[in-house]
């Protein structure tokens, strides 16, 4: 089961997400005790091409026990 689901607009913070995604699941696994490689969030930067979006985000979505939206200027 995954901790989080992080949701955000795709623009010029993109390297921001990412960098938040990743110290957020670093600061995850070290609260839960899990191995450093342990998967515990989502965010769609790591679906690869050709995967139907609509299935994989409902997956990750019924999976996750917290969602977190950012949002930003990007955001409509």
């Amino acid at each position: 089961m995954l901790y989080f689901f992080l949701s955000y607009a795709r623009g010029d913070e993109d390297d921001l997400v990412r960098q938040f995604f990743n110290d957020l699941s670093v600061e995850v696994r070290v609260r839960a005790g899990l191995h450093k490689d342990a998967e515990v969030g989502f965010i769609d930067a790591r679906m690869k091409a050709g995967t139907v979006w609509s299935a994989e985000l409902a997956e990750a979505l019924s999976q996750c026990r917290s969602f977190i939206a950012l949002l930003s200027p990007a955001t409509s």
